[in-house]
């Protein structure tokens, strides 16, 4: 194995040119987390994408979880990324019905309102803050309305959790913030008892009641983590997405004109932004050999998607943006059985977004050439503070 590695200031800076150095280096690097905790990271496309698969990696973490964050298990209950088949299969197939094609786009009409309410604020020839603006309000509305939870709630769950994706945050102000969440989570569940709807918040409320194949803390699990997954991962790609394009001219007037490219520029934005720099942390139940190197059972194994986005063995000249790209599959919703069950729900909200703005703002720009980006301080996630731009 490697040189041991620490995600100091320098990665920050650019995490994916000191992750491709890694990758460049060995198939495994040993890092350690700004938390202390010691880990196998795998940096290559080949090796990731096998192991996004690989049946004997546990994502059962949560005595691991539990002591880095200073909580008890109890304060943990397993949802979809925490948890293995059999209960991975289970608690998916209760959700799935809600992100089937049909539900998807007959929900599509409403995420093209809130994006004409979100960008309504905004007028040609202004300034604006897409982060604070657009990117954080926009699907904190999507999600609030497709699971039928209040948005202002969902808002204040939303700050709440931002801590939990920060570095250096005191165990006790994490454990606060998961106290607060769960307490507002399991009064809207509360009240959503009392006046079910159409909506799938009440479709798990269902599921938990009448046909009891959920249990309390699953519920109130699953609800958190729909949550906050909506709200990281479309909040970072559309702000990097929109930055990447603003500051690729030729992109963004290819788009202009082509919007049939945009499904294939919202993949190459999650390609090469890369949100989420890492999987959840997997832990392998037998001996794990990659290129080499055996990973001992209990150890802490983790995934780099932001490095195995970039491989030049997987992509050509991996760090050019190019909405035309038509090569692998990229890497940042995951693989495997914990694909991520809301991608499809994402992806249109991403498309319908970004069309929505490069066409209603024909002289959009970045304000100061982009050089007052600040990024948020986490090695675990890619995403900006705050993007200025003229309208």
């Amino acid at each position: 194995m490697s040189e041991r590695h620490f995600f100091d200031r320098t990665y920050r800076d650019d995490p994916i040119a000191i992750l491709g150095q890694w990758r460049d280096e060995a198939a495994v690097t040993h890092v350690v987390t700004p938390a202390g905790t010691p880990t196998a990271l795998v940096t290559r496309y080949a090796d990731v994408r096998t192991l996004l698969m690989d049946k004997s990696l546990s994502m059962n973490g949560e005595q691991d979880r539990a002591r880095i964050q200073g909580q008890s298990p109890q304060e943990l209950p397993k949802d979809l990324v925490d948890s293995d088949p059999p209960d991975h299969t289970r608690l998916r197939r209760i959700v799935a019905g809600a992100f089937t094609p049909a539900s998807l786009q007959a929900f599509k009409p409403r995420i093209k309102e809130i994006v004409r309410d979100t960008l309504a604020p905004l007028h040609p020839g202004g300034q604006a803050d897409l982060v604070s603006q657009v990117a954080t309000p926009l699907p904190i509305a999507v999600i609030a309305d497709f699971l039928g939870f209040p948005r202002p709630s969902a808002a204040e769950v939303k700050r709440l959790s931002d801590v939990l994706f920060l570095d250096g945050v005191p165990p006790a102000e994490v454990s606060s913030s998961i106290a607060q969440i769960t307490q507002i989570v399991s009064r809207e569940i509360a009240a959503k008892r009392r006046q079910t709807g159409n909506d799938l918040l009440s479709d798990l409320i269902e599921a938990r009641e009448h046909r009891q194949t959920l249990s309390e803390a699953e519920l109130l699990s699953m609800t958190t983590l729909m949550l906050i997954a909506a709200f990281q991962n479309v909040t970072h790609a559309l702000s990097s997405g929109m930055q990447q394009l603003l500051s690729n001219p030729e992109q963004l007037a290819l788009l202009r004109a082509r919007p049939d490219l945009a499904p294939q520029a919202i993949q190459e934005i999650l390609r090469h932004a890369s949100p989420g720099l890492f999987s959840t942390r997997r832990f392998p139940t037998t001996p794990v050999t990659v290129q080499e190197t055996v990973i001992a059972p209990g150890e802490s194994l983790l995934l780099s998607l932001a490095s195995a986005n970039h491989d030049p063995l997987a992509f050509t000249e991996p760090d050019r943006f190019d909405i035309t790209r038509n090569e692998a599959q990229h890497l940042s919703y995951g693989h495997g059985i914990h694909y991520c069950l809301g991608a499809a729900l994402a992806n249109i909200e991403l498309e319908i977004a970004i069309v929505e703005l490069i066409s209603r703002f024909p002289r959009l720009r970045l304000a100061d050439d982009g050089h007052d980006l600040v990024w948020l301080n986490s090695y675990k996630s890619r995403g900006l503070q705050n993007l200025n731009v003229c309208l």
